[in-house]
């Protein structure tokens, strides 16, 4: 038998440890003693995942091994250390991937870049997830009133403090205490009552510090397959330099029953959905906390969908709070959106300079449930229809703004351009001291369009117009157009309808519009 094929079949116990040759009794680690793992490459160092079997030749299974690379690092956690990463930064090539791998709490998993390690899913990979985020336990089991009875285990240990996470769990639904189970199958009481039959669940407790980084995940198109599942993530972890690609659910779905303030950052993420099927979003975010006091960050990334098979959303929020910054988004339907779901949305959604891309729908798409705050700077549609659409309000924008501000206070409503210009010059200059006015057009005797540099929210401001005519009879200005670019008005003398246009040398106009620029 081969020393590697020697190694996997005596790692799982202590005992058959100490059957080893006394060279190997001594290069295993403390680590790997405790964790129970025989490393099958002693030429590598504690925590490289080639030490534990990983050969990512687009070929084998690697499943086995990463788990086995993520007990030693989940270790060397319990024996003190702040934090432990599975080194992967010298492995190049494509890592064969056939069922979930978790990821617990204060474990890293880093590769050599966003493209040189690739953890391809294999074709008989049974989903749902290819990495799960979780500081708990996955079974299966039942509800009846406050009793969780736990028939099977495949993950973890269950216990006092977890939330429950699966589809119909009620929010906020957590362990109180043991029953007749201790970790492992048998009874466990809830906080909430709840009926629900036999399902697969999961229970999580917060996790820190359990990142993914410089790596891709390619989910292979494998049918109902989604990439991440994060239970609990909060401070300090997340994806940095990730790439994901072909899958068919998420792209990453982040859930917690927990509730409960927190950050999250995912940076330098590129998130490319299935060419095949439509999937749901890129980003999914369950509610997390009941006052959408969680909030997600997500900078410096790229979520494109195909043209022919857009994803529904870049970014899914049920009810919590955003801050997305320097993003690109195409082949989504919604870039953003949030206040659909049961949870209405109570976040404060702030996004800052992304673009779209032709073929989009919404920018931005607030639900009509939607009652949380909007502050929306410098994004630009690039092509998509519609820069906002608020269900809650009954808007719908359509050209680019340089601010968006929601809800519409009374501070917000204030004069938004003014200026003092000579009517009688072929083209009228704003005299020095104007705001927020780009040009001004002579139309004809008496008729002049005043352009802005910033538009207006909507086109429901109102125009004051003011003029130094001095003639015995009346001087009228009538307001004819008022667009979010611009306003165009006429000055007429003798009456406000029948009277003749009329030059005058100095005209003053002010605008005061809702909510700021837009």
């Amino acid at each position: 038998m081969r020393r590697r094929d020697l190694a996997l079949t005596v790692l799982a116990s202590g005992s058959a440890v100490a059957l080893l040759p006394q060279e190997t009794r001594a290069a295993i680690t403390p680590e790997e003693r405790g964790a129970g793992v025989v490393p099958t490459d002693l030429s590598h160092p504690p925590l490289d995942a080639r030490r534990y079997g990983v050969v990512a030749d687009g070929t084998a299974d690697d499943t086995a091994a990463w788990r086995r690379a993520i007990l030693v690092a989940q270790q060397a956690t319990l024996s003190g250390a702040s934090g432990a990463t599975v080194d992967a930064t010298k492995i190049t090539g494509i890592t064969m991937v056939g069922a979930t791998i978790v990821l617990p709490n204060r474990v890293r998993i880093r590769g050599p870049n966003a493209s040189g390690l690739v953890f391809t899913a294999t074709s008989t990979h049974p989903g749902p997830f290819m990495f799960h985020a979780l500081n708990g336990a996955i079974f299966v089991a039942s509800i009846s009133g406050t009793t969780l009875t736990v028939t099977s285990v495949s993950h973890g240990v269950l216990a006092a403090g977890q939330a429950l996470i699966g589809p119909g769990i009620t929010p906020g639904n957590v362990i109180t205490a043991l029953g007749t189970g201790t970790g492992g199958p048998g009874t466990y009481r809830l906080k909430l009552s709840q009926s629900m039959p036999s399902a697969p669940l999961s229970s999580s407790i917060a996790m820190f510090d359990s990142l993914l980084e410089d790596l891709f995940i390619d989910c292979a198109d494998v049918a109902d397959l989604s990439a991440i599942r994060a239970s609990a993530w909060q401070e300090n972890s997340g994806l940095r330099n990730v790439g994901v690609k072909r899958f068919r659910v998420f792209g990453v779905k982040l859930d917690t029953g927990a509730g409960g303030a927190a950050t999250l950052e995912l940076h330098q993420c590129q998130l490319f959905p299935s060419a095949q099927v439509a999937a749901l979003a890129c980003i999914r975010v369950d509610q997390i906390s009941s006052v959408g006091a969680f909030l997600l960050h997500v900078r410096d990334s790229t979520l494109a969908g195909s043209d022919t098979m857009p994803v529904a959303s870049g970014i899914d929020l049920a009810n919590d709070s955003l801050l997305c910054e320097n993003c690109h988004f195409e082949g989504c339907v919604d870039a953003v959106r949030t206040g659909s779901g049961a949870g209405g949305g109570l976040g404060s959604i702030v996004i800052e300079n992304i673009t779209g891309y032709a073929g989009m729908t919404n920018m931005l798409h607030l639900g009509s449930r939607f009652a949380g705050s909007v502050n929306m700077l410098g994004c630009k549609r690039n092509g998509a229809r519609n820069l906002i659409q608020n269900e809650a309000s009954g808007e719908t924008l359509v050209t680019d703004l340089a601010q968006y501000v929601y809800p519409h206070v009374a501070t917000q409503n204030s004069v938004k351009a003014w200026c003092s210009f000579d009517g009688t010059m072929a083209k009228p200059a704003p005299a020095p001291g104007s705001f927020n006015v780009a040009a001004i057009t002579r139309n004809g005797t008496g008729d002049y369009t005043v352009h802005f540099a910033s538009a207006m929210f909507s086109a429901g401001y109102a125009v004051c117009v003011s003029n130094n005519g001095n003639t015995t009879d009346p001087i009228w200005a009538s307001v004819v157009e008022t667009n979010v670019g611009n306003t165009r008005f006429t000055i007429r003398r003798g009456g406000a309808s029948l009277g003749a246009t009329f030059d005058v040398s100095k005209i003053t106009v002010m605008v005061a519009g809702l909510g700021g620029y837009t």
